[in-house]
């Protein structure tokens, strides 16, 4: 039984780092970084977090003991230490007393622990918003997120001095990128294509793993229509091997998907600026055309409406003035001849 103590109370202090890790690891992102790790991965990298936790923890319990000592009990520290080193002395002598430092205030120790999780999770998220505002994670390694994708697909891996040292460019950095560019090669059913797009967002499945990419200007072209020559160096996009893809949004999946380029393109990039242009271009002229069709089908449904009324109207007239001249037979018709012997 004391052996199951004495891993309650082991938790109860290790926890505080667990917490602290997973806050800031996981911090306000708004999507999944894939999993921590198994719990017993989490323990030995949480436990420098724990100690220095607990610490602190400990310190400010006991001056707050010390400026209100009627108010808040101080901690028994050799109750602490039977408990996790699971001594009490022999036959357990000293058992007792450290089941009555639980007993006699249970509400402060649970107070004590509750308030050192959430200030667990508090400075982890304090952590994470220190080191997201002051950019280092892009500059100490030790202090990166588990979130390769956001680095790569944001381009913030241009600050990364050890993306530098690896023969990445120094030309352009994450405070000039306007727009990334992606080329991904997806397999169709009897051949390859390359598609190539701006980047707009992104998105993670359940697992934290990336499952789609959202671009606009999307277009395609098979490996057919490769570059020969001088061509293969151009930086610029050929439209006559290209074929734009019509439509506001283009979404690629990460299963069809076998390779991916990116291409941080800087905010006033011509090329780009060119592609934005026909963007709304484009928009614009697929607008023109639906105001152009909706003013055509009002236009017909009017035309429906009063052909409709006319031959409605047409359907009734005879029932309403009764037979016409023409109709009449030729005995009810009018004699002269009679009307003049009658009035002579």
């Amino acid at each position: 039984m004391n052996l199951i103590f004495q891993a309650v109370a082991l938790l109860a202090f290790i926890l505080p780092g667990l917490l602290f890790r997973s806050a800031y690891k996981q911090g306000l992102w708004n999507y999944p970084l894939g999993r921590l790790g198994s719990f017993t991965e989490q323990v030995p990298r949480s436990l420098a977090h724990a100690a220095w936790i607990n610490f602190v923890w400990a310190w400010a319990v006991g001056r707050i003991h010390h400026a209100w000592p009627s108010t808040i009990q101080d901690i028994n520290y050799k109750a602490v230490i039977y408990w996790l080193t699971n001594k009490f002395g022999s036959n357990d002598m000293y058992f007792d007393t450290a089941v009555k430092s639980l007993t006699d205030h249970p509400s402060q120790v649970f107070l004590y622990f509750f308030f050192m999780y959430a200030f667990s999770i508090a400075c982890g998220w304090a952590m994470y918003g220190a080191v997201r505002y002051l950019k280092l994670d892009r500059y100490v390694p030790a202090l990166r997120f588990d979130n390769d994708w956001h680095y790569q697909l944001h381009g913030e891996i241009l600050d990364f001095p050890d993306y530098i040292k690896r023969g990445g460019t120094a030309d352009i950095k994450h405070k000039d990128r306007g727009w990334t560019i992606v080329v991904a090669v997806v397999d169709l059913k009897d051949q390859s294509c390359l598609y190539s797009g701006i980047l707009i967002d992104f998105f993670f499945d359940q697992h934290g793993n990336i499952d789609r990419l959202l671009l606009v200007g999307a277009m395609r072209r098979s490996f057919d229509k490769d570059a020969a020559g001088d061509d293969i160096c151009s930086e610029s996009i050929d439209p006559a091997r290209w074929y734009k893809i019509k439509g506001h949004y283009f979404v690629l999946r990460m299963s069809e998907i076998k390779t991916l380029n990116f291409d941080y393109i800087a905010a006033k990039d011509k090329e780009v600026e060119d592609i934005a242009a026909d963007m709304n271009r484009d928009l614009d002229l697929e607008l023109a055309e639906l105001e152009e069709e909706e003013a055509r089908r009002r236009e017909k449904h009017v035309e429906d409406l009063l052909r409709e009324m006319r031959d409605q109207i047409e359907d009734a007239l005879p029932l309403v003035d009764g037979p016409t001249v023409e109709d009449r037979a030729p005995s009810e018709s009018p004699d002269p001849g009679a009307e003049e012997s009658s009035s002579s």
